[in-house]
């Protein structure tokens, strides 16, 4: 299944976001077994008039050493396809997979001592330019694990532009959020201009 966002800006608007700098940024939803301290800015980029987002559900896990900090890019150490139903085991060789018969749901056991974060990335194309960063991250102990399961759901906002897969302090209260589906796959979205917010035009298949 392919999901397509499009977003539109009329041009006095972009004027200003270019002026202040800021990014047009998607934050996409991962159910997590543990919490995670501060979102991850999944998809980043200076905006245009009309901006085209697309991607599929294929991710992949991930492990990181990166501080999870605001303004913090994180950089993948590990990484391997992400597979329903499997359980990947972090040691010296990297993350190894196997499946468990866990439905949905992706595990990850962390087996190296440090302080090591995990998660789901996910590739997207932007305006035709295929991309590849993190949806989420999670601290996990030495020997402990986490579950991951993601959904279709993201958050559309403006914040200070810096790069896809850089930690955020938070996702702003006036972000827009919408869940997409197998019925409605597609979105087009309106920028306005007073209030800084993104809204839904209009949804489709």
């Amino acid at each position: 299944m392919q999901y397509e966002l499009t977003m539109r800006i009329d041009p006095q608007a972009l004027r200003r976001i270019h002026e202040m700098d800021m990014g047009l940024t998607l934050v996409k939803s991962v159910v997590s077994s543990l919490p995670a301290h501060l979102p991850v800015a999944w998809v980043q980029f200076q905006p245009l008039e009309v901006n085209q987002v697309t991607w599929t559900e294929a991710c992949s896990i991930y492990a990181t050493e990166t501080p999870l900090q605001p303004g913090e890019t994180i950089v993948q150490i590990s990484e391997a396809p992400a597979q329903p139903g499997w359980v990947y085991i972090f040691n010296e060789g990297g993350l190894e997979g196997e499946p468990a018969n866990l439905g949905e749901v992706c595990k990850v056991v962390n087996g190296r001592q440090g302080p090591f974060a995990f998660g789901l990335a996910q590739q997207a194309t932007i305006g035709g330019n295929p991309m590849l960063a993190p949806l989420n991250a999670v601290t996990v102990p030495f020997n402990e694990t986490v579950n991951f399961t993601p959904k279709e759901t993201v958050s559309i906002c403006l914040a200070p532009l810096t790069s896809n897969g850089v930690v955020l302090s938070r996702v702003p209260g006036n972000a827009l959020t919408l869940s997409l589906t197998a019925q409605a796959p597609t979105a087009v979205i309106g920028f306005n201009d007073e209030s800084n917010t993104f809204y839904l035009i209009s949804r489709g298949e």
